[in-house]
C-alpha cells in the first residue's frame, strides 16, 4: 500500500499577522510628512503664514517693554510703531510668563525660525510618546502607533497659523509622564501648559480625582505667582486683570465649534455660556472620573482631552489634544484585537487625520463630535469589562 505523503502544514498569513503594520505605519508616515510639509512652509516662509503666531509675538513684545498688552487705550499707552495694535485677547496674565519661553524677545523673522525649532522637539516628543505607548507589543505596532498620532491633519494647521497647541501637548505629555513620579513637578509642567488654557484645564480634574494635592498646590502656586510677576513687571492690578480677561472671552466664544459656540447660535452670551458650561463640565468630569479614578492615567487624559475639546472654546487647530483619545484606544486594540476596537479607531483615526479644510462643513464637524463621544463611551464600557474580568480571574 502507497503511503500518501502527510499534507504540508497551513502556513500562517505573516505578512497580516507582522507586516500590516508596518505598512499601516508607512502610509501614516507619508501623510504626515505631507501634512508637516505644508505646515512648516507656512510657518517659515509664506507671506500669508504665521498669522497668529504675529499675534502672540505683538503680545509678547509689549510685555518685553512692560506694557500689558490689552490695556494700552485704557492707560492712554503709546502704541509702538514696530510692533502694530493688538487685534487679539483673552489669554491670562500667567500665559504671557510661559510665553518668556515658547515667545522669547527675538525679531519677528527669527522667531518664526525659532517656532519651527520649538514645533521640531514638540514633536519628537510625540513620537517618543506614542512609539513607547506600543513598544510593549512589538516593533511595528509602536511604529504605527508613532505613524498614527503624528498624522494628525491638525499639526499643519497648527504649524501654518503659528499656533503653539503642539508645544502644549509636550508640556501634557510631560506632565503625563510626571503625574505618578514628581507631584511637584507635574504641578509645574501642567503651569506650564496652561499657557493655551482652553486646552489644558481640563487636566486639572485626573489630578483632583487622584488626590495629588502637592501637584494642585505647585500648579496654583506657579499660576498665583507667575501672574503676579507679569502684573508686577507692567504695573496693573492682578484682580482687574482677572475681571478682564472674563470679559474678553467674548473674543474667543465667537468662532469655534464647541457647545460654546453652540449656545451662542441660540443667543445665549458667550461669557454666561462659558461660565456655565465650565461648571457644569467639571461637575460632570468629576463624577465620570471618580467611576474611572483606578483606571490607567491615559484612560483619564483621554476623558479630560474629550470634555475639554468639547465644551471649551476651541479651533480645528486645537484638536491636537485629542492625542490621548487616540492613544488609549490604540492600547485597546493592541491588547484585545476585536474588530468592534479597530472600527472605533479607525474612526477616531480617520476624524483626525482627514485634511482640516473638510471641517468648514458643519456636517463633518458634528460627525466628529458624535465620533468622540461614541468612541470615549466604549473606551470606557470596555475598559471597565476589562477590569471587571482581570478582577474575577
Amino acid at each position: 500500500m502507497v503511503k500518501l505523503p502527510a499534507p504540508a502544514p497551513k502556513q500562517e498569513h505573516k505578512f497580516q499577522q507582522q507586516d500590516v503594520w508596518f505598512f499601516a505605519a508607512l502610509l501614516l508616515f507619508a501623510l504626515s510628512i505631507a501634512y508637516f510639509g505644508r505646515g512648516f512652509y507656512f510657518l517659515l516662509f509664506a507671506d500669508n503664514g504665521a498669522g497668529d503666531l504675529f499675534l502672540r509675538w505683538q503680545e509678547q513684545q509689549y510685555i518685553y517693554r512692560g506694557l500689558y498688552p490689552y490695556y494700552l487705550e485704557q492707560f492712554d499707552y503709546n502704541y509702538v510703531p514696530e510692533i502694530g495694535h493688538i487685534e487679539s485677547g483673552g489669554y491670562p496674565a500667567w500665559a504671557f510668563f510661559s510665553g518668556f519661553i515658547i515667545f522669547p524677545n527675538f525679531s519677528w523673522e527669527a522667531m518664526r525660525v525659532y517656532q519651527a525649532f520649538l514645533n521640531i522637539i514638540s514633536l519628537g516628543v510625540l513620537a517618543v510618546f506614542s512609539y513607547q505607548l506600543g513598544q510593549p507589543y512589538g516593533r511595528n505596532k509602536a511604529l504605527f502607533s508613532m505613524a498614527a498620532c503624528l498624522a494628525m491633519s491638525s499639526h499643519a494647521t497648527t504649524l501654518g497659523l503659528g499656533q503653539y497647541g503642539i508645544v502644549i501637548n509636550a508640556f501634557l505629555i510631560g506632565f503625563y509622564w510626571l503625574f505618578n513620579r514628581q507631584k511637584i513637578w507635574a504641578g509645574l509642567m501642567l503651569g506650564l501648559a496652561m499657557g493655551k488654557p482652553n486646552i489644558s484645564v481640563f487636566f486639572l480634574l485626573p489630578l483632583l480625582i487622584k488626590n495629588k494635592y502637592k501637584a494642585v498646590i505647585s500648579l496654583f502656586t506657579y499660576l498665583i505667582l507667575a501672574s503676579l510677576m507679569i502684573t508686577s513687571l507692567t504695573r496693573v492690578d492682578l484682580i482687574s486683570v482677572f475681571g478682564g480677561t472674563y470679559r474678553q472671552i467674548y473674543y474667543f466664544g465667537s468662532g469655534g465649534y464647541t457647545a460654546v459656540s453652540m449656545l451662542e447660535d441660540l443667543g445665549v452670551n458667550p461669557q454666561i455660556a462659558t461660565l456655565a458650561l465650565g461648571i457644569v463640565s467639571f461637575f460632570v468630569g468629576m463624577a465620570v472620573l471618580q467611576v474611572f479614578r483606578n483606571h490607567s492615567v491615559l484612560v483619564l487624559f483621554a476623558i479630560a482631552s474629550v470634555i475639554g475639546r468639547l465644551v471649551v472654546y476651541h479651533r480645528v487647530y486645537d484638536n491636537v489634544m485629542l492625542i490621548f483619545l487616540l492613544a488609549a484606544l490604540l492600547i485597546l486594540f493592541f491588547r484585545s484585537s476585536k474588530r468592534a476596537d479597530l472600527l472605533m479607531l479607525s474612526l477616531v483615526g480617520t476624524s483626525l487625520w482627514i485634511p482640516a479644510k473638510l471641517t468648514d462643513f458643519a456636517i463633518v464637524q458634528i460627525a466628529q463630535s458624535i465620533i468622540w463621544v461614541s468612541s470615549l463611551i466604549y473606551l470606557l464600557l470596555r475598559e471597565r469589562k476589562i477590569k471587571e474580568a482581570a478582577e474575577f480571574f
